[in-house]
């Protein structure tokens, strides 16, 4: 029996939550059934690879070497006529919207599923993105499916954007526990001997939804009745001389660490007394369910998204906190049943759990009957289209290559 292939579409493989999936998945992909591939927008040096050591060797790399999500679409169509894929996966609502927009020009056969990262009506709340909403009615519409991580993602897509609830599919983000036991035992404690106190640890992009100052305000107030605790922060981003500048405002930058982006954060995770999640809104955080996987305290806000059902689904919705304005209890650095919470990962979370209903998605996918298309053969007419309706607002400026939609 030939074996399908799959293509994994990404923007890059730098820092990120899913990029991180995407890699897991290839690396435990069924090779007897599927031939996976990996499509990068962007080419693999410097931040944009950070990640690609992580990538099983066995796996197909094109990578199209491009600035701009928008200057793809001649050299992804390319691609994709030549190579024909059964299957392809993008991930990142600005990447999805575009391989959408183009399905017209792609080989009827290949089927089209698109994985949301993020709650996205709270994703463009405060933004001046107002087109965004409607491109993705409109193109979410022609996707075979469309992934969601948590199940309020789901619905928002359906109640507001239109999405159909029968395309929509909740598959949670994996997690491989024998790959995080193995890497959070493979060095010693990272903090510091001469640090006496309690280690917080926070873990993300550096950006306004990840809303780390919430982090170092709440930090602050502890700080005043627990002078030798330390605040240790990974990750990169355009806010980090912001966040500098509010640990000065509040004289504690002594006790606030920016340490930048670690391969392995888990050593980190494996060593602290309490990780803290204090995002705006997220969609399923891969950091709140790695940190649940080695064992530390965990505690995160109650915000739009996946954290509250990862955490009734592991059984401690205790750890939950008010948002935006919470304190950091004592009772927070007690030691949580790091054993049950790793068996209700597994159960809910694991690789093989995760990695099955993929491939159900994909074999669900691929025996569904393909509608006639019209042949068209000017993909860059469509390349004026997208670098129109894509154009950044002030907002939204930056490298399309960034992990947001």
């Amino acid at each position: 029996m030939s074996r399908k292939k799959i293509f994994f579409l990404i923007p890059r493989l730098a820092a990120g939550g899913a990029e991180q999936v995407f890699l897991t998945l290839l690396r435990h992909l069924d090779r007897k059934s599927y031939e996976p591939g990996l499509v990068t927008i962007g080419k693999l040096t410097g931040e944009n690879g950070q990640l690609r050591e992580s990538l099983a060797p066995d796996v197909r790399l094109f990578e199209l070497g491009l600035s701009r999500v928008r200057y793809s679409v001649p050299a992804l169509v390319r691609l994709v006529r030549s190579e024909q894929p059964d299957v392809i996966i993008s991930t990142l609502g600005h990447l999805n919207v575009l391989l959408l927009s183009i399905r017209r020009f792609l080989p009827p056969r290949t089927k089209i599923l698109v994985r949301e990262t993020n709650t996205v009506s709270e994703d463009l709340k405060g933004t001046s993105r107002w087109w965004f909403k409607p491109l993705i009615r409109l193109s979410y519409a022609k996707a075979d499916r469309v992934i969601c991580q948590a199940s309020e993602m789901k619905r928002d897509l359906v109640d507001n954007f239109s999405v159909a609830g029968e395309k929509a599919v909740v598959i949670h983000n994996p997690v491989d526990l024998e790959r995080i036991e193995s890497l959070s035992g493979a060095s010693d404690n990272p903090f510091p001997s001469s640090a006496k106190g309690k280690n917080i640890l926070c873990v993300g992009r550096l950006s306004q939804q990840k809303r780390f100052d919430v982090a170092i305000n709440a930090f602050s107030r502890y700080l005043s009745q627990n002078r030798s605790a330390q605040l240790w922060i990974i990750g990169q981003g355009p806010q980090q001389k912001e966040l500098e500048s509010l640990c000065s405002s509040l004289g504690i930058s002594g006790s606030v660490h920016f340490v930048g982006f670690k391969s392995n954060p888990y050593l980190w995770m494996k060593n602290c007394d309490l990780f803290m999640l204090t995002s705006q809104y997220e969609g399923l955080p891969n950091v709140l369910l790695e940190a649940l996987a080695c064992g530390c305290p965990v505690c995160a806000v109650d915000c739009p998204g996946g954290v509250r059902e990862i955490l009734e689904l592991t059984e401690n919705v205790n750890r939950l906190l008010p948002y935006p304005d919470f304190s950091i209890d004592e009772s927070l650095f007690a030691p949580m049943d790091a054993l049950r919470s790793r068996e209700l990962l597994r159960l809910h979370f694991g690789v093989e759990t995760i990695v099955k209903k993929y491939e159900e998605v994909f074999e669900n996918s691929t025996n569904v009957k393909q509608k006639t298309q019209p042949s068209i053969t000017s993909p860059e007419k469509s390349d004026r289209f997208y670098e129109i309706a894509s154009k950044p607002s002030e907002s939204s400026a930056g490298d399309l290559l960034q992990p947001r939609l």
